[in-house]
């Protein structure tokens, strides 16, 4: 346990109240959380990459593909990262292709014909999903994530089924992390890990 009390370089000057010792505590409890993440062993290096414009869209309005209302943005993984492989497999490619392709319902067909044919989408949609978070658990060996009531999220590393719990915007978000489309890369530009 890191005792940030005994530090006296950072308590210098610094006056701990009890809300002082709040603080004190969830920096204790973030130092340790830390310090838990074990990473999987990894041939390629692995690139750490900051959550902090990972968003979510409350009240958000959507009609015909276009946003006609953003609602209020939330940054719910701020101080927070991933840990990821930073190459994409040929699978990931082809369900990202499928997801972002998006068939518009066909006109001029039965009604009997256009539910059948939306089923089809829908069911080919899921597959391609679950397809997507299998190949992003792959790839997200790690994090120190938080779910939206700061419960500590499972680690992703194989684990589709925690990828396919997150929110369409945290699996967006991951998408393009992964690959390296975050502002913070395109800011700061990234380090390979040194945890590999």
């Amino acid at each position: 346990m890191v005792d940030l009390k005994g530090n006296d370089a950072w308590t210098a000057g610094h006056e701990l109240s009890p809300s002082g010792d709040e603080v004190l505590a969830g920096l204790e409890l973030q130092a340790v959380r830390e310090d838990k993440v074990v990473m999987p062993k990894s041939k390629l290096p692995t690139v750490r990459v900051p959550s902090d414009d990972c968003t979510i869209s409350v009240g958000q309005v959507i009609r015909d593909g276009v946003v006609v209302e953003p609602g209020t943005e939330y940054r719910v993984h701020e101080g927070e990262w991933i840990e990821v492989l930073p190459i994409r497999t040929t699978a990931e490619w082809v369900a990202i292709a499928k997801i972002t392709s998006g068939r518009a319902p066909v006109e001029g067909v039965s009604d009997e014909a256009a539910e059948e044919a939306a089923k089809e989408v829908l069911q080919s949609l899921g597959q391609t999903f679950d397809t997507l978070c299998l190949e992003l658990s792959r790839r997200v060996v790690a994090w120190n994530w938080t779910g939206l009531m700061h419960e500590e999220l499972e680690q992703p590393y194989n684990r589709p089924d925690v990828i396919a719990g997150l929110t369409n915007e945290e699996v967006m978000w991951l998408i393009g992390a992964a690959q390296g489309d975050t502002q913070d890369q395109r800011k700061n530009g990234l380090e390979p890990s040194v945890a590999t």
